[in-house]
């Protein structure tokens, strides 16, 4: 077995070469699938979504950024954390141990387990969005003091956003659109402004790293995903 680590001291972007491939890049990817210029299903997974950019939201292709192509590992799973969250499965909770108050970031379906995707918080919200979708997608409870194993019943959860989208007083597609651009209290744009869950942490925040716009960009389209296949 080889080991290798890698010290990137120096920027791609700073090679001409660099422009010169993703200029060719740009071309291949018009012309052939994204399986066919891909090997990992992660890169495959984002190139899907990079494509769509000018023609489902009016921006220019671009190339994703690591931290987001990382997410896309399984496209069903990232639009199921998406669909979870505006649905309500994956919510903000509060639970009282030892008459102590502490909140975090749940999911559960209707009589299933409890998962917690972060450590109990007795105060401030500090979760990052980055954070808790690689909680929700890893599909174990964070915990690490539990004697049994609880994690998340994959096959369970498709089946119930199904019976969800399909009550029409559950009203999927206003949850839906709630959690989209132009939204304000929506998840697409907290995570727009900055990743904090708790929307009040990204005021005043930095300039915006561009993974945020990427992952804000890839939920936008697997909302609006969902919302299509509502109207099918």
């Amino acid at each position: 077995m080889t080991m290798m680590h890698v010290y990137d001291l120096i920027q791609s972007e700073s090679f001409e070469m660099w422009h010169t491939c993703r200029s060719s890049y740009s071309e291949v990817l018009n012309l052939l699938s994204e399986n066919a210029v891909h090997i990992f299903p992660a890169e495959q997974n984002a190139a899907y979504y990079e494509r769509r950019l000018p023609n489902d939201l009016q921006t220019n292709v671009r190339e994703f950024q690591p931290e987001v192509t990382a997410l896309l590992e399984s496209r069903e799973r990232l639009s199921l954390f998406f669909r979870a969250f505006a649905t309500g499965y994956i919510a903000y909770r509060n639970e009282t141990i030892d008459g102590v108050f502490n909140q975090f970031w749940g999911y559960q379906l209707s009589g299933g387990p409890m998962v917690h995707l972060t450590n109990l918080q007795p105060g401030n919200d500090d979760t990052n969005v980055f954070g808790l979708v690689k909680a929700f997608l890893h599909g174990r409870d964070v915990r690490h003091d539990r004697q049994e194993v609880v994690g998340i019943g994959w096959p369970a959860l498709p089946r119930a956003l199904v019976l969800f989208e399909q009550d029409p007083q559950m009203q999927a597609r206003s949850r839906y659109e709630e959690q989209m651009r132009g939204k304000s209290a929506g998840l697409v744009a907290r995570i727009r402004s900055g990743g904090a869950m708790d929307a009040q942490n990204n005021a005043g925040a930095k300039p915006v790293k561009q993974q945020y716009l990427d992952l804000a960009d890839v939920a936008e389209l697997i909302l609006k995903d969902a919302c299509g296949a509502l109207r099918a």
